[in-house]
């Protein structure tokens, strides 16, 4: 031992040495040269996995060995969300769900939703700002802001379905048996299926038929003059008595506002009542 301790090190031999400051991000010490040794064990002793690898995270492959990517903390529902949007064989994602019907929380558009988290962290709103610098009011646009609506869920809002079809699209309805509306009703008057396309809880089911009015259950008849000035139940021909879920009583045209009702809640709190 006592020779090895005598054995002069490199410092003793050339004396302090000047290193050249690298970028300890790209040194093979880094995180960065960890992955790549980790990707590379994988090819050398798990070879028969790597398609699995491909495509569960394909993007690892591509990303650059540098200081923002070593880092940069990334949520990860970010990662999720572009994993799954790189297995939709589809160059047009967004577009597709900005045109998509069904579910309730559709049309979605990432545009606003960009714009929507970057005014909160400037701490205002759309329609605030609007307020602010806007040199014309334009109220249709204040009206849609101010619910949190992009144009496209606007669109949907105040146009009345074009037909049959668009209500059955809503609900995300396929006339399989070719029954047309009346096996639409059908379908959709029982109240768990209407519960479970629309997402509604129980709660929001009630509120949605009979907002904050007093059920007497000995008399249904007493709940049926107050509902008769809903939303949801204005505009609608053809039949007594609103609707309550069943096939004597149900229309299209309801279900149709209700699409539209259900979307102007989401915003604000499900307030029915208001």
């Amino acid at each position: 031992m006592s020779m090895l301790t005598n054995i002069p090190n490199y410092a003793d031999l050339f004396g302090n040495i000047d290193f050249k400051k690298g970028d300890e991000f790209r040194s093979v010490y880094s995180p960065a040269a960890y992955l790549v040794d980790l990707l590379q064990l994988l090819d050398d002793e798990f070879s028969e996995i790597s398609d699995f690898k491909q495509d569960r995270r394909s993007d690892i492959y591509f990303i650059d060995l540098d200081a923002e990517n070593t880092t940069t903390l990334i949520p990860y529902l970010d990662i999720v969300n572009e994993v799954l949007e790189g297995r939709i064989n589809s160059e047009n994602v967004y577009e597709t769900l900005e045109n998509a019907a069904y579910p309730f929380n559709m049309p979605f558009s990432l545009d606003k939703e960009k714009v929507k988290n970057h005014l909160h962290h400037l701490g205002i709103s759309a329609h605030e700002l609007r307020r602010l610098f806007a040199t014309t009011t334009d109220y249709t646009t204040v009206a849609r802001e101010y619910l949190g609506l992009s144009t496209a869920e606007w669109d949907k809002v105040v146009t009345a379905a074009a037909d049959d079809n668009a209500v059955f699209d809503d609900y995300g309805y396929t006339d399989t048996e070719g029954t047309g509306t009346n096996g639409f009703i059908q379908n959709m008057s029982v109240v768990s299926t209407f519960m479970e396309t629309t997402d509604l809880e129980a709660q929001k089911m009630l509120e949605l038929l009979y907002q904050n009015l007093y059920i007497e259950p000995s008399d249904h008849s007493i709940v049926e003059d107050g509902r008769e000035n809903f939303y949801i139940n204005t505009g609608i021909t053809g039949y007594s008595g609103y609707v309550t879920l069943n096939t004597d009583e149900t229309e299209l045209e309801w279900y149709d506002t209700t699409t539209e009702t259900v979307m102007r809640l989401q915003p604000i709190g499900w307030q029915v009542h208001r």
